[in-house]
């Protein structure tokens, strides 16, 4: 069933061409696969983010309800893009609410320039029920110059107000069995005590997640329903959760995220500096200890720090957690530990002090009827950040 079509006419020939815009079904696997496949993202690295074996595998992961929508080429039956819609309960001001999502555009490049994210988003618009919620977020990369345009610069009269929550910093940690940061602070004792989640127990991870959740707008509502592998946390186990404990109290809590299982990275090409570096970093990795830079085509080994919660913001317990995070990740086999935090974040600083790659991002946050309302969301809160589920 067709739900939305409408004429678009590129401003460089003036041909018309006619785009159904419709949720994705299974029967999507295979060809929304070969669209994420054949457009990487262009960059000092430029990567192809992959969903093998099957797309919908890592569905559920960004929310209780999620919806992939399509963009068909009438005139071929082509899938040319497609984008995520989302929902998942959050903390919002004090309390748990319905919050929105959408993220992960794909465009194939032959239909650049065509608006199909602003035909998409009016589209959405008119899709969504009162079963959606009133308050959604976003978030832009940096480099992706054509969705800022389009929704930040000069958006349209017909797209919703976007509203400023925070800048996002995106760390690629090289990996180690050896971990440390660079500051000689760091070489003191690391304060608290880690242990395995499978020893721990999920109930008791969970009453830590829940406790701590108000201190973060936007911080998920976690149960133990959330870990069933199966649905929300594919790849997951209680086993990948490192409990830091103080006093012989839960004093930090986060999970490392293996998702190669249903979702990869892939190297399409260097440019740059990277380029020309590449060779006498991979020379030296093994007297580093660090892993080497993948060669075109190959997946970029990474894990995920994600379901992060420290008591009070103590920053020393957060630096064991990431160093026992990193360290869990290069014992995967990863290169790289992903970690996404908000400008302002005191465990951005901390973070700041391991060797990476940084990435920068914006995220805002909208309403479809207007101007976001004022209760619609804390702005004195530090939000949270999972880049796991972006």
């Amino acid at each position: 069933m067709v739900y939305g079509r409408v004429e678009l006419y590129p401003q460089s020939t003036g041909f018309a061409m006619t785009f159904a815009f419709l949720p994705a079904e299974q029967c999507d696997d295979a060809p929304i696969r070969t669209l994420l496949a054949n457009n990487p993202m262009p960059g000092d690295v430029t990567v192809a983010f992959e969903r093998e074996p099957d797309y919908f595998l890592g569905h559920g992961i960004m929310g209780d309800r999620c919806t992939t929508i399509k963009a068909v080429d009438i005139s071929n039956g082509k899938i040319v893009a497609v984008v995520c819609v989302a929902s998942a309960n959050r903390f919002v001001g004090g309390s748990v609410k319905p919050v929105g999502y959408i993220g992960q555009l794909r465009i194939d490049a032959s239909y650049r320039g065509y608006l199909l994210p602003l035909r998409a988003m009016s589209f959405i618009h008119e899709w969504i029920d009162s079963g959606w919620p009133d308050t959604w977020i976003a978030v832009f990369a940096d480099n992706n110059p054509e969705a800022y345009k389009i929704f930040i610069t000069k958006p349209r009269p017909s797209l919703p107000s976007m509203e400023l929550v925070s800048r996002v910093h995106t760390l690629a940690i090289l990996t180690s069995a050896r971990t440390s940061s660079h500051s000689s602070r760091d070489k003191k004792k690391h304060p608290g005590e880690i242990r395995r989640g499978d020893e721990i127990g999920l109930p008791l991870i969970v009453d830590f997640l829940q406790e701590q959740a108000q201190k973060r707008e936007f911080f998920p509502w976690y149960s133990e329903d959330h870990f069933d592998m199966a649905i929300r946390s594919p790849g997951f186990s209680t086993t990948d959760f490192l409990v830091c404990f103080e006093g012989g109290d839960i004093a930090g809590v986060c999970g490392v995220w293996d998702q190669s299982s249903f979702k990869q990275t892939v190297v399409r090409g260097y440019r740059g500096l990277l380029k020309r570096a590449r060779p006498l970093i991979n020379l030296a990795a093994p007297i580093s200890g660090i892993q080497r830079l993948p060669g075109v085509g190959e997946e970029i080994q990474s894990a995920y720090l994600s379901f992060l919660a420290v008591r009070e913001n103590n920053t020393a317990i957060f630096h064991t957690l990431l160093r026992s995070a990193v360290q869990a990740a290069h014992a995967m086999g990863k290169s790289y530990l992903l970690a996404g935090f908000a400008e302002g974040d005191p465990f951005l600083a901390v973070a700041l002090r391991f060797r990476h790659i940084s990435y920068r991002s914006t995220m805002f946050a909208f309403n479809f009827a207007g101007v976001v309302p004022t209760e619609a969301f804390y702005r004195g809160k530090i939000p949270y950040v999972d880049v796991a589920t972006l």
